[in-house]
């Protein structure tokens, strides 16, 4: 796992903590926040997966 993949990791549970609380306190604007984190998550962690060096047989 690289950096890439591990900030991704962190964004997808802020994203998840920002949405559930955006529920808990009906605020539509937490929700969303979080929902965005968890897409930006998604994005970083397949572009890390795709610049990790694969070794040449």
């Amino acid at each position: 796992m690289n950096r890439l993949q591990a900030q991704g990791h962190l964004l997808r549970v802020v994203g998840t903590i920002r949405e559930g609380w955006g529920k808990l306190i009906d605020d539509r604007t937490m929700q969303v926040m979080g929902e965005r984190d968890k897409l930006l998550r998604r994005v970083q962690t397949k572009y890390a997966s795709k610049r990790e060096v694969k070794p040449r047989k």
